[in-house]
């Protein structure tokens, strides 16, 4: 039977640093006043979830 631990290891790793990467445009949007900050923030939260 095929061990599919290191995948979704390769996979939560990915969509963690998917979700540290999407801080950056959430903060942008925050300091320059554009609502749109909250719908990264939203996105980079459930991806760290999912990716833990």
């Amino acid at each position: 039977m095929m061990d599919y631990r290191p995948i979704f290891l390769v996979i939560g790793i990915l969509l963690t640093a998917l979700s540290i990467g999407m801080i950056v445009p959430a903060t942008v949007d925050a300091f320059a006043g554009n609502p749109d900050w909250q719908v990264f923030a939203v996105s980079s939260g459930v991806t760290l979830f999912v990716g833990v």
